[in-house]
C-alpha cells in the first residue's frame, strides 16, 4: 500500500490522483524538470502526465513554439525545462556545469580562443536559422 508521502509526490508530479494538463509547456512547467537524455523516454514522461499530447506536440513544443528546451542544467544530464525558466536556471548552474568541463576542453585541445569562435558560430547559426535538428532517423 502507498504512504500519504509517497502519494503527494505522485500527484505533485501528475503521476497520479486524475490530474492531466492539457499541453505540453503545461506539463513541464508543473513538474520543472524532465529527465531528457533519452528522448523517447522524456517525451514519455511528458506524455504520461498530458491529456491526448501526441509526439508531434512535443516536436512542436521543442522546435516552433521553442517552449520547452532540452540541456545540460543539472547532474551532467540533460533535462527538458520551460524556456522562461532557462533564463534563470542557467545563470545559477552553469558556472558549476562550466567548472566541470573545462578540464575536458584542455584535455581535448580546445582553448578557450576555440570555445569562443565556435560559441560565435553557433550564436550566428541559431540568430539566422532557428533551432536546427535532425529528421526523423
Amino acid at each position: 500500500m502507498l504512504d500519504h508521502e509517497r502519494v503527494r509526490r505522485l500527484r505533485a508530479q501528475a503521476l497520479a490522483g486524475g490530474a492531466r494538463e492539457d499541453s505540453v509547456e503545461a506539463v513541464v512547467q508543473r513538474v520543472f524538470a524532465i529527465q531528457a537524455q533519452d528522448a523517447t523516454a522524456s517525451d514519455l514522461g511528458i506524455r504520461v502526465r498530458g491529456r491526448d499530447i501526441t509526439a508531434q506536440a512535443i516536436r512542436t513544443a521543442y522546435e516552433k513554439e521553442r517552449s520547452i528546451v532540452r540541456n545540460w542544467y543539472m547532474r551532467g544530464t540533460l533535462h527538458t525545462i520551460p524556456s522562461d525558466d532557462a533564463r534563470w536556471v542557467l545563470p545559477l548552474l552553469s558556472p558549476r556545469i562550466l567548472a566541470a568541463t573545462n578540464r575536458r576542453y584542455q584535455q581535448l585541445g580546445l582553448d578557450d580562443d576555440l570555445r569562443q569562435r565556435a560559441d560565435h558560430l553557433i550564436r550566428r547559426a541559431l540568430a539566422s536559422h532557428g533551432p536546427l535538428t535532425r529528421g526523423p532517423s
